[in-house]
């Protein structure tokens, strides 16, 4: 396998290219709206008074806590919400920072990269914990690039990483297997590194501990729960994504283009990986983890498909000493020329449009002396011949926040609750048909005995009118969000 050593300085960019990514970014983060896992983020730390009540907060959602706790902290310091975005796409810049000073790549290769979609815009300026996977990914590959002999070192960060998501413990299990395979003698003899080792697993466990769903819960879902058309899916997102005209929702021929071209870039990276024994070994080791979550535990989303493309970097980037040559180093600009392009798109549309209508719903309630009334969130699921419908407060967070931590009623609890942490619970809120919705809110209104304002949202993209119950009155329909956001109607009940 190829020796480890520090890349000559002329391959670095000058550190003064660092201002590109954290000029754009910050300019996004201003303008980038709060959607409902970031609001909720910031209504678990705001709800905290105490460090028990952070961990009772967070429930079962499928994290550790640590994330959490961070953030915790960081709110006593900067009780703003701008902070979580701000620290976010911090946490960014300095893993594109670690990469740009000593991956194995060329300035432009670099360059392109470090206002990819995925580092600047989809873990940098959306605030969830992907920044810090991304950052102590990196510190470990800056640490085995820079200071090979520092294995102790770069076996505490990995230790660290187990804590941030169940995608980060498998990644951190994959680089200590590679580390055992690529440098076995020297961790057979060496009894530091043993104990080095039993921290990580420590860290694992402890990890897998904390995302135990509780027992009133239905479980993880078992294997053969993914059809394989998912799986790629999935795996063709992590090298283009499919955001803006290329999600998935928005039509039949962006849809076909993201997946042939993803799949496209996944194969030529197989080209990539396969010339060097060390890196074939990292990649496969480090896909292989990723697949087996998307398989066992959950198909996941765009920000956890971008592993598949980080895991290319990393490859290259613990096994090699010097860049790529020739074709394969040819491929791997065009590929990191996508990630800019869609990086770059992503950020204007980000700007342009609302990523969630959360402010506009504010707005509008504040406007007609609507907002202290009591909120009820209901999900709307229509199709050619059904229409169902769910309680659930989750996709409302967002509007919670911006009306300054509001409470929201939990008809099924009967009392109101200041976040959403059913995460577990997937049948919390049962479906309803129309009349069984009816019958829901003459309930709600017999408890709660005054007008109270009905947020509905559906999760797609038609054009037609959302239809709630005849009892309620329609309010307003908001505009689409950019991306993943809720789509909200505001409807009101006044008998």
């Amino acid at each position: 396998m190829d020796k480890i050593s520090k890349p000559p300085s002329n391959q670095k960019l000058p550190l003064l290219w660092i201002l590109i990514p954290a000029i754009i970014g910050s300019f996004a983060v201003l303008h980038h709206e709060l959607w409902r896992d970031e609001a909720n983020t910031w209504l678990v730390v705001n709800a905290s008074k105490t460090l028990a009540e952070v961990i009772h907060n967070v429930g079962s959602n499928g994290h550790p806590k640590t994330y959490y706790i961070l953030n915790w902290v960081l709110h006593y310091l900067w009780p703003n919400r701008i902070a979580l975005s701000v620290i976010n796409l911090g946490c960014s810049l300095v893993a594109i920072l670690l990469f740009l000073k000593s991956a194995p790549v060329t300035r432009l290769q670099a360059g392109l990269f470090s206002i990819g979609f995925f580092p600047l815009y989809q873990w940098g300026v959306i605030a969830r914990a992907y920044s810090l996977i991304l950052l102590f990914i990196f510190l470990y590959c800056y640490l085995r690039s820079v200071r090979p002999n520092a294995i102790l070192g770069r076996l505490l960060v990995l230790a660290i990483l187990t804590q941030f998501h169940l995608i980060s413990v498998v990644i951190a299990g994959a680089l200590l297997l590679y580390e055992w395979i690529s440098q076995y003698e020297t961790f057979r003899q060496n009894r530091l590194l043993w104990f080095a080792t039993a921290i990580v697993a420590v860290g694992m466990a402890s990890s897998l501990w904390q995302m135990i769903p509780t027992p009133r819960s239905e479980g993880i879902p078992l294997w053969g729960t993914t059809h394989i058309s998912t799986i790629l899916s999935g795996i063709s997102e992590g090298f283009v994504p499919n955001f803006g005209i290329l999600n998935s929702g928005r039509g039949t021929f962006p849809h076909s283009l993201q997946r042939i071209l993803g799949l496209g870039f996944f194969l030529a990276s197989l080209l990539i990986v396969v010339r060097s024994r060390a890196t074939l070994l990292a990649y496969t080791i480090l896909t292989a983890g990723m697949l087996a979550i998307c398989v066992i535990v959950y198909s996941g989303f765009r920000w956890h498909h971008g592993m598949y493309f980080l895991f290319l970097l990393v490859a290259l980037w613990i096994s090699r000493r010097k860049h790529l040559t020739g074709w394969p180093s040819h491929l791997l600009t065009v590929l990191l020329l996508v990630q800019a392009v869609i990086g770059l798109y992503a950020v204007r549309l980000d700007i342009r449009y609302p990523y969630s209508t959360a402010p506009l719903a504010a707005q509008y309630l504040i406007d007609h002396n609507l907002d202290k009334l009591p909120l009820v969130g209901i999900n709307v699921a229509e199709g050619s011949n059904y229409k169902t419908y769910r309680w659930d407060n989750d996709a409302i967070q967002p509007l919670l926040l911006e009306l300054g931590n509001r409470d929201v009623y939990d008809p099924i609890a009967d009392k109101f609750e200041t976040l959403f942490n059913h995460y577990s619970l997937r049948d919390y809120f049962p479906a309803m048909t129309m009349e069984e919705a009816s019958a829901g809110i003459q309930k709600i209104a017999t408890h709660i005995s005054t007008p109270f304002i009905v947020v509905g949202f559906r999760f797609d993209y038609t054009n037609t009118p959302m239809t709630l119950p005849p009892i309620l009155h329609k309010l307003i329909d908001l505009p689409q969000p950019l991306d993943f956001g809720e789509n909200y109607s505001i409807y009101m009940y006044s008998h």
